[in-house]
C-alpha cells in the first residue's frame, strides 16, 4: 500500500494514495468517504501541541528561557512597548483578546510531514535557535523566493528590510525556509516539513510577544499566510485571526510604535491591509474588515498626509488601490466616473500601463456586481452605466482598452531590460476581468491575443505559475466554454473551496 504525503486529508490520515483531484478526489468518492480536502492545516495555537507526547496538553508549550547570544536571533522591544507592557494589568482586555486570538494561530499540517520523533522531542531542541542548516535556505529565500512575493522585484530595499527584521525573529527565517522549499519543491514532504517547523516557531514566538506589535513576527505571520494563498487555500480567514491578534479591529490611532515612523511596521500593516480588499480576492467566503480604508485614514494625521507612490506587493499605485477598497463598498457611477478619470503621478512606462489596465478591470468588476446583485436584469443593462448620461462608456469600449493595456505591457515585460520590474501574477486581476466578457472576445477573435500571451508568459517565466494561478486559469476556460457574460467565478471558486488572491 502507498502512502500519501501530499494528497487530501482523507488519503494522508489512512496512508492511501490519492489521485489529488479537486474539489475532491476519486479515492475517496469510490470508498465512498468524505473527502477531507487539500486545504494545509494552519489551525492558529498559542504553542500547544498537537502530537507526540504533548498531545491533548491543555496549557502552552512554554518557549525556551535560555538567553539568547549575540550570534543568536534577539528581541529589541521598543522602550514604549515595554514600559506600556509593565504598566498593563495582566487581566487588561487587550491581553485577553490576544490570547484568545493566538489560541487559533496556525498548528502544523497534519499527515507525515514531520517525524513523531521531531514532535515527541522537547521544545527547546524540536525548534533550533539559528542553526547554521537554516542560513543558506533563507539566504536564497531572499534572492529567490521573495521575488514571488512581490510585484517588482527592483525594490532592492525588500531584501534589507527582510535581512534586518529576521535578526530578531527566528519565526521570520523558518518562514522564509519554508516559502523557499515550497518555491523550490512543491508540496513535497520536504516543504511540510519545513512549514511544521515555522509554524512551532512562529506559536512559540506569538507567546514570547504576546504584549507587542511586534514588526518581525507580523511579517513571519503574512509569510505563514502566504503559503496557503499561493496554494489557493482559503486564507483571507487569517486576515482576521491577525487583526485581532494585534488588535487592529477599531481605530487604529493607538498604535504602538507609531507606523508614522516605524517604516517596517508601516509596511507589515500595508501589505495586511492591501490583502484584505475584497476586489483582489475571488471566492472569499470571509467578511473583508475594511483595514485599507481604516489605515488609509489614520496617515490623514501624519505629517506628510496619506502616502504616495505605490505598494510594493500589488504594484498598483496607492490611491488606486483607494478606489478598488471604495468600488467594493459601492457600485455606483460617481465610482465609475472616479476609475474612468483616474489619474496618478507617473512611474515607470510599465506600471503606467498596468495601472491603467487594473482601473479598467475594476470599472468591469463593478457592473458584473451589480449585474448579479440585480438577479433578472438584462445583460445588456449591465454593460452600461446606471445613468444615460454617465460619460463612461459600453463595457465593450471598456474591454478594448484594457486589453490595449495588456498588449503594451507583455510587449514591455518580454523585453530584456525591463526583466523583473514587474511580475507576471500582478496582471491577474485585469487578465481576469477581460477574460470573462466572453461574447465580445468571440466576436473579435484577435483580442484574445494579449490573454494568451498573459498566460503564456506566465507559464514560461521562473518555472510554473504556482496553484493559484492554475486554478484561475482553469475556472476562465470554463467560463470561455459558457460563451457567455458574466459567468460567476466567484461561485465557481467557492465550489472548488478555493479563494484566489489576483494581485
Amino acid at each position: 500500500m502507498e502512502r500519501s504525503r501530499t494528497g487530501c486529508a482523507t488519503c494522508r490520515k489512512r496512508k492511501r494514495k490519492c489521485d489529488e483531484g479537486r474539489p475532491g478526489c476519486r479515492a475517496c468518492a469510490a470508498r465512498g468517504v468524505e473527502c477531507g480536502g487539500y486545504e494545509l492545516e494552519l489551525r492558529w495555537g498559542n504553542a500547544v501541541a498537537s502530537r507526540g507526547h504533548l498531545a491533548g496538553a491543555t496549557t502552552p508549550v512554554r518557549p525556551p528561557q535560555a538567553p539568547r547570544s549575540a550570534s543568536q536571533h534577539r528581541q529589541r522591544d521598543h522602550p514604549q512597548q515595554q514600559q506600556k507592557a509593565q504598566q498593563q494589568p495582566p487581566q487588561q482586555q487587550h491581553q485577553q483578546q490576544t490570547s484568545d486570538a493566538a489560541s487559533q494561530f496556525p498548528s502544523p499540517p497534519q499527515g507525515n510531514a514531520a517525524s513523531s520523533s521531531t514532535w515527541g522531542s522537547s521544545p527547546a531542541t524540536s525548534t533550533p535557535r539559528g542553526g547554521p542548516e537554516v542560513e543558506p535556505t533563507f539566504e536564497k529565500f531572499l534572492q529567490i523566493g521573495l521575488r514571488r512575493l512581490y510585484a517588482s522585484s527592483a525594490d532592492d530595499w525588500v531584501e534589507s528590510m527582510f535581512r534586518e527584521l529576521s535578526i530578531d525573529s527566528l519565526a521570520l527565517t523558518t518562514a522564509g525556509v519554508a516559502m523557499q522549499t515550497y518555491v523550490d519543491e512543491g508540496r513535497s514532504q520536504q516543504t511540510l516539513h519545513e512549514i511544521t517547523r515555522a509554524l512551532r516557531t512562529l506559536r512559540e514566538e506569538l507567546h514570547e510577544r504576546r504584549d507587542v506589535l511586534s514588526a518581525p513576527t507580523m511579517c513571519a505571520c503574512l509569510l505563514v499566510c502566504s503559503l496557503q494563498l499561493f496554494e489557493g487555500e482559503p486564507w483571507t480567514k487569517n486576515l482576521k485571526l491577525m487583526t485581532d491578534l494585534y488588535n487592529l479591529g477599531g481605530s487604529l490611532d493607538a498604535l504602538q510604535p507609531d507606523p508614522q515612523f516605524d517604516i517596517n511596521l508601516r509596511h507589515q500593516l500595508e501589505v495586511l491591509a492591501m490583502m484584505d480588499i475584497p476586489f483582489l480576492v475571488l471566492g472569499r467566503t470571509s467578511p473583508s474588515l475594511g483595514l485599507w480604508t481604516r489605515f488609509r485614514s489614520l496617515q490623514d494625521s501624519w505629517a506628510g498626509g496619506r502616502l504616495k507612490g505605490y505598494e510594493p506587493v500589488s504594484g498598483l499605485s496607492r490611491s488606486l488601490l483607494d478606489l478598488l477598497a471604495l468600488s467594493a463598498e459601492r457600485q455606483d457611477d460617481a465610482i465609475e466616473l472616479e476609475l474612468w478619470l483616474w489619474v496618478d503621478e507617473p512611474g515607470q512606462l510599465i506600471q503606467s500601463q498596468h495601472w491603467d489596465a487594473v482601473r479598467h478591470a475594476a470599472i468591469l468588476r463593478m457592473r458584473r456586481c451589480r449585474h448579479y446583485a440585480s438577479q433578472g436584469a438584462s445583460p445588456q443593462d449591465a454593460h452600461s452605466p446606471q445613468s444615460a448620461t454617465s460619460p463612461v462608456p459600453q463595457s465593450e469600449i471598456i474591454l478594448y482598452r484594457l486589453l490595449s493595456h495588456l498588449e503594451a505591457l507583455i510587449n514591455g515585460l518580454e523585453r530584456p531590460e525591463n526583466n523583473g520590474i514587474l511580475s507576471t501574477h500582478a496582471t491577474l486581476f485585469p487578465m481576469t476581468e477581460a477574460s470573462l466578457l466572453v461574447k465580445s472576445l468571440r466576436k473579435h477573435k484577435a483580442w484574445t491575443q494579449p490573454l494568451v500571451r498573459l498566460r503564456e508568459h506566465a507559464f514560461s517565466s521562473d518555472g510554473a505559475p504556482p496553484p493559484v494561478a492554475t486554478i484561475l486559469f482553469e475556472l476562465l476556460r470554463e467560463a470561455w466554454h459558457t460563451g457567455e457574460d458574466f459567468f460567476d467565478i466567484e461561485k465557481a471558486a467557492q465550489a472548488r473551496a478555493v479563494e484566489l488572491a489576483i494581485f
